[in-house]
């Protein structure tokens, strides 16, 4: 595909239910994260892993990311792929603007109710009104890109980006367990699921960048209290999910830290100290996209003969809200207005780079 021969973006699509095959295909044992009520159980057996009563509370909010060690290498194709890094740093990640990206719901028990898939299928559409592809969902299970469940004991979580492609094609890419099947979902369930997408887009989470060093210093020990109570997390997991910030020799494409992103985890005030100061703050639960999460992926995912889902969200207006200076604008409109989105994702690490020196300062100023 050229640069200029972008194809349009059509609406999600719903179609056929799917079919039923067998159980096994869907049994998916969960290796970091055990179920208190059976410890003992062999995970490798078929088990009716739903008839144990409701999942619990702390099972619902924790969201599992994919370059957790167990996880990174769960179902894959390539047995010695060793997970991924940043999406943003290695663009072979990114899907391309424009690109049809096929999903399908798997089959069988965990396939979702009409509800839970058009919630999924809705939140795709919010993404799409910033980010130039088109979530299509298609029936044949083993030609889709992306396989989705809704398998309660199995967490919130998906595969990043492409790396979806190299799973195998019986397995999930991405599993919700909190979805409501028949009533409308609150808002935090629309938010894990905006959560998810983001993943599936190639975002990271937003705590674990290096730009939460400038501005945040973990209180380690409180923050590994925190979700052991809250996800039931033993401490190497909120390690690596939360502590650890992503490898900035690996990590180039990030900007400021945004608190108000979807990709941000909550925490309370005392897993944290400002590192202006001594006092903790509270990180809140977001459960829609901020407008540096909308400016992020339009810039990364440009439509570039306009935006006809969200008309005043031009690439331009991205670029301003996401804090890019006068003399780097131009430059990157010129190769807009050429079509070579390629062109802009490899200047992207430099551009970034004086992006956060000056915007970090500002979220600063403002904690302060």
């Amino acid at each position: 595909m050229s640069t200029t021969d972008i194809p349009p973006v059509s609406e999600v699509v719903d179609t056929v239910e799917p079919q039923t095959v067998e159980p096994e295909v869907l049994m998916w044992a969960f290796p970091t994260i055990e179920d208190p009520k059976d410890e003992d159980s062999d995970q490798s057996e078929e088990t009716d892993d739903t008839d144990g009563g409701p999942t619990p509370d702390w099972f619902l909010q924790c969201c599992v990311a994919d370059h957790v060690e167990e996880f990174k290498k769960r179902d894959l194709v390539e047995k010695n792929f060793n997970g991924y890094e940043s999406v943003i740093a290695h663009p072979v990640f990114l899907w391309e603007p424009g690109e049809e990206i096929t999903y399908a719901f798997l089959p069988g028990r965990y396939s979702g109710t009409p509800n839970q898939r058009e919630v999924v299928s809705k939140a795709m559409r919010e993404w799409t009104r910033y980010a130039n592809v088109a979530f299509r969902q298609i029936f044949a299970v083993q030609d889709s890109m992306l396989r989705i469940a809704f398998n309660p004991r199995d967490g919130n979580w998906s595969r990043l980006g492409t790396g979806a492609l190299r799973v195998l094609k019986t397995a999930p890419t991405a599993n919700f367990c909190d979805v409501s099947e028949d009533a409308a979902p609150s808002a935090h369930q629309r938010g894990v699921v905006l959560h998810e997408i983001g993943h599936m887009l190639g975002l990271k989470h937003e705590h674990q960048s290096p730009s939460v060093a400038g501005i945040l210093t973990w209180m380690e020990k409180q923050v590994k209290s925190y979700f052991k109570k809250k996800c039931q997390w033993p401490d190497e997991m909120t390690t690596e999910q939360v502590l650890k910030p992503e490898d900035v020799s690996q990590l180039s494409n990030y900007t400021h830290l945004d608190l108000k992103s979807i990709m941000m985890y909550p925490m309370p005030s005392s897993t944290n100290t400002l590192v202006s100061g001594t006092k903790g703050i509270t990180l809140p639960t977001n459960d829609v996209l901020s407008v540096y999460d909308k400016a992020f992926i339009a810039i990364h995912y440009p439509y570039l003969t306009g935006n006809p889902h969200a008309p005043d969200w031009t690439f331009e207006r991205a670029l301003r809200e996401i804090g890019l200076g006068d003399m780097i604008h131009e430059i990157v409109m010129q190769k807009f207005k050429e079509g070579d989105w390629r062109g802009i994702r490899d200047k992207l690490p430099e551009w970034y780079f004086q992006q956060r020196a000056r915007m970090n300062l500002v979220v600063m100023e403002s904690l302060a």
